[in-house]
């Protein structure tokens, strides 16, 4: 009884700790959507603020209504596609986003936001003045010593992490990700429910 106690009471601060990380995300997103709709109603762009408000609702059903620690991978890709949307609208930002997934792999179970995170990086970082932002996102299933992974890439044709952050990153990841919170939430959600099964990698394609 004592053994069951302590592995119940594990997974319930597992699942507190789930729920916060997913928390922290919302806030500043939120006051930022708030100045993206006040510019829109400036420029007396009525169309835009109707499918920006309805973005933005399906954005939060998302994150408020579904509350399980994994989703399905075609849940977070539609997720995702509506995220961009909300950028397009909300900063007039030309992005173009292509989706190659295997066969197979959109029922499978991952974590919320996990490519939202990374999509929301290139969206930062990468956006050149007079330039179509290129998304990409590929999935694929990897096999490694007759395990099964399944292996999410998102890349984009921004300039490239510069040289200071893949020091920073090589030199003291934990410090890294201590500093960029996005990253940082989700490396510490994908510890707790995979432990050591998952992990992520940042880098410039030649």
């Amino acid at each position: 009884e004592l053994k069951m106690r302590a592995y119940e009471e594990k997974l319930e601060k597992q699942q507190t700790q789930l729920q916060y990380l997913r928390l922290q995300l919302r806030p500043h997103f939120f006051l930022n959507s708030l100045k993206s709709i006040y510019a829109l109603a400036q420029r007396n762009e009525m169309r835009s603020i109707q499918d920006y408000v309805l973005c933005l609702s399906e954005h939060y059903r998302f994150l408020i209504y579904d509350t399980e620690n994994t989703i399905e991978l075609r849940d977070e890709l539609a997720h995702t596609q509506n995220y961009i949307q909300l950028q397009r609208i909300g900063y007039n930002l030309e992005i173009n986003c292509q989706v190659q997934i295997s066969s197979g792999t959109a029922q499978i179970k991952v974590p919320a936001l996990i490519l939202q995170t990374f999509v929301e990086n290139s969206i930062k970082y990468a956006v050149m003045p007079d330039q179509t932002l290129q998304i990409q996102i590929s999935v694929q299933i990897h096999e490694i010593d007759e395990q099964k992974f399944l292996n999410l890439t998102v890349n984009d044709n921004g300039p490239g992490y510069s040289k200071t952050i893949l020091d920073e990153i090589a030199d003291n990841e934990e410090t890294f990700y201590l500093h960029h919170k996005g990253l940082g939430n989700l490396m510490r959600r994908l510890k707790l429910i995979y432990s050591g099964d998952a992990s992520f990698y940042l880098y410039n394609l030649p």
